[in-house]
């Protein structure tokens, strides 16, 4: 205990707490106010007597920091898409290391800092941003989609009923707790000028349906996978045409009696709820090819920047320009995959100029950038600025923006009052209330969410 009391220092008061923390700390982070709000860190020593420093800024607020390091370093940034390192500006003083560092909404920044007793003062250049225009002509895309999520339905041959999520006719189909005849009926509108060859039919489980199209039985003839190694495509355009049309699947509805006991049985465990699998499932179906897809009715943009309408959508000629801030309404609303975008900017080189792709906000998991035919990089992570200097010429150059899309406004969920969803369970597709749900809304829209897919200068 006496040898213990040697290292303690005894604080009259929080300011002297403060400044011995100072002392010790490794790494100091403040603003012209003397603190940062919520920038947090991590440094990891590496075996060859180099640092790695990772900080995030947790706020929705633009932050420039005075970064103060324990130790004698050179500093460098470290771009995590492409391996590169460069150099930056870090003052050595009395064995300690400071910088300036500036910090988008809920940016990041990776530095490795390397022992050296002297300062670094970096070349100063004026940044340029590129200034691109909203509109872009589209390239190249993967095929479009539609999700047909919803049918008209009888059952053993009885009264058509009215229209239906299919989720929500599979759950309640399964409440019967017995084998059945399931009729499904999917319609929808296709415009004059729609490529029909291109279009496919996307289906799970084919085999265990009788399927026709406009009235016609149809034989689903495999040509590979959609998004999933279990959704199979097969080309439908022949049997369609102008106008309104009808796919209409059949099947018997049959469960294993294990499953109906665990599923509507009081008390089984969550475990072996788990575990189910299902011998038929309803499932929805999709369409994709070369169309663009309109939504019948006009759309808000609704809560948590969601696109929110219509309940009815059609097939039509696609667009071949679009406003790149937000392709989704423009023809795209269940578009999943890649869409490569070009745009024709003149530049006026400077020597003492760095020059810049920037966007404000990226509403798509990631973006790649190519200059004059070149790739340029990868955009990830905020903030959304990528240096192209050394591909640009002088006069006119293309800037292509190959942008990827997720999954979410394919497979929804499409049907929640609330918007898009922050987190998903396995009822936030269906009508039932999940945990996931906020309590005092509805748990179903027959309109559907949206999200926003492009960028924002």
């Amino acid at each position: 205990l006496k040898a213990l009391c040697a290292y303690v220092k005894v604080c009259e008061d929080a300011s002297k707490v403060k400044a011995l923390c100072d002392n010790i700390a490794p790494v100091r982070i403040y603003n012209k106010t003397g603190n940062a709000i919520q920038i947090h860190y991590a440094l990891k020593e590496l075996d060859d007597d180099r640092k790695l420093l990772y900080l995030t800024n947790r706020t929705k607020k633009n932050q420039i920091v005075t970064l103060d390091i324990k130790g004698s370093y050179n500093i460098f940034s470290l771009d995590v898409t492409s391996g590169k390192e460069e150099q930056f500006t870090a003052i050595v003083s009395n064995g300690r290391t400071s910088t300036q560092l500036e910090f988008s909404e809920y940016g990041s920044a990776v530095l490795m800092l390397y022992k050296s007793e002297e300062s670094y003062m970096a070349e100063k250049k004026h940044v340029e941003v590129l200034r691109l225009k909203n509109d872009f002509d589209i390239v190249s895309r993967d095929d479009n989609a539609i999700t047909l999520d919803k049918c008209i339905y009888r059952i053993d041959d009885g009264e058509w009923q009215s229209e239906i999520a299919v989720i929500n006719l599979h759950n309640k189909v399964l409440e019967l707790q017995r084998a059945c005849k399931v009729e499904m009926k999917f319609t929808f509108k296709i415009a004059e000028e729609v490529d029909f060859e291109s279009i496919k039919l996307c289906m799970e489980d084919s085999q265990n349906f009788d399927i026709s199209v406009n009235g016609i039985s149809y034989v689903f003839e495999d040509c590979g996978m959609f998004v999933d190694h279990a959704i199979r495509t097969s080309f439908i355009g022949k049997y369609l045409k102008v106008g309104e049309n009808t796919i209409s699947l059949t099947c018997q509805f049959t469960q294993s009696e294990e499953l109906y006991h665990a599923k509507f049985t009081p008390g089984v465990h969550e475990s072996i709820l788990n575990k189910l699998t299902y011998d038929t499932e309803l499932e929805n179906i999709y369409l994709i090819g070369n169309f663009g897809v309109k939504m019948e009715e006009k759309f808000i943009l609704g809560s948590r920047r969601c696109l929110y309408g219509s309940k009815q959508f059609g097939l039509i000629k696609p667009v071949e320009q679009a406003d790149i801030t937000d392709i989704t309404h423009q023809g795209f609303w269940f578009f999943t995959g890649q869409m490569m975008l070009s745009q024709k900017v003149n530049v006026e080189l400077h020597s003492d100029r760095r020059y810049i792709v920037q966007f404000r906000r990226l509403n798509v998991p990631a973006a790649r950038i190519y200059v004059n035919g070149e790739f340029a990089g990868n955009m990830i992570f905020s903030p959304y600025e990528l240096d192209v200097t050394e591909l640009l010429k002088d006069g006119e150059n293309e800037i292509v923006i190959q942008m990827l899309s997720g999954n979410r406004n394919l497979l929804g969920p499409h049907h929640k009052p609330e918007g898009e969803s922050y987190s998903v369970g396995p009822d936030s597709f269906s009508n039932k209330r999940g945990w996931t749900d906020d309590p005092e809304l509805p748990t179903w829209t027959d309109n559907y969410n949206f999200v926003l897919f492009g960028v924002e200068f």
